[in-house]
């Protein structure tokens, strides 16, 4: 039996797998703690989960870049996270090997293998939630460096003396401070539209820096964000000496990570 999870902010994802394919079971919504205590609770929940079968291996993926030695450098939404060493804690708890990477990389490998990215050499997944990142996978691997990507910081435009980046325009958590409500209250049109128009430029970026053969989007913005209109606005650029990727919605949905985490797994 292999075990996967997707800790998020706010929520966890854990699952077992009996042929390190499919998912047998999935356990969603228990709440994600910062600090110790909360890796501790997290790690109990494994443990519970697994009682009783013979582990082979676990992977997960963190809300936040992982570094070389497999440890969490950064999780805004989870403070505390990062004074752990969740995957040393994981493996003395469960006996097995562990695997941890960002839950974004894990997200990308989970689309480029088992979801709307399969077929395609160059895949860049991008996801619009609370801020903006994405990965890069080639022929289904992982391309990104310990630390991570950060696309969402990319600059794209001024506004007195600030300059703002792609996760500002595009972002849910920008989003409600502009519009004084949480996106999912936002019902303006052209608020959308706007959205749209800033998130077509940034992914005119990543098609001329990653040239990928494909963009998949994922993240609960998209729900709002119409890519047909993401199309129209790219194809309103110039780009100049590339073709326009294919742009695709995700298609695993909450289950991106822990796909992800499966094609993780250590071997």
């Amino acid at each position: 039996m292999y075990a996967v999870f997707d800790v998020g902010g706010t929520h966890i994802r854990l699952a077992l797998s009996a042929d390190g394919r499919e998912l047998t079971s999935v356990v969603a919504g228990l709440p994600s703690r910062p600090g110790a205590q909360g890796v501790a609770t997290f790690v109990a929940a494994m443990r519970d989960l697994t009682a009783g079968y013979q582990l082979r291996g676990v992977s997960g993926c963190l809300p936040g870049p992982v570094n070389a030695v497999g440890r969490l450098v950064e999780a805004v939404n989870l403070p505390g996270w990062t004074e752990v060493d969740v995957a040393a804690e994981l493996a003395v708890a469960l006996g097995v090997p562990v695997r941890l990477q960002h839950d974004v990389t894990a997200a990308a490998v989970g689309e480029a293998q088992r979801g709307a990215g399969q077929g395609y050499e160059r895949l860049a997944y991008v996801t619009v939630s609370t801020g903006v990142n994405g990965s890069l996978v080639v022929a289904g691997e992982s391309q990104e460096p310990p630390g991570g990507f950060e696309i969402g910081r990319q600059l794209l435009a001024q506004a007195g003396d600030q300059v703002l980046s792609l996760e500002r325009l595009v972002g849910g958590r920008s989003m409600a401070r502009r519009e004084g409500r949480s996106a999912a209250l936002v019902t303006d049109a052209a608020v959308w539209q706007r959205e749209a128009m800033w998130l077509a430029r940034g992914l005119y970026n990543t098609a001329l820096y990653w040239r990928p053969d494909a963009i998949v989007l994922g993240g609960p913005m998209m729900r709002d964000i119409a890519l047909a209109e993401v199309v129209q606005e790219l194809q309103r650029l110039p780009l100049t000496g590339a073709r326009l990727p294919a742009l695709l919605p995700a298609s695993l949905g909450d289950e991106a990570g822990l796909y992800g985490a499966l094609c993780l797994l250590p071997v």
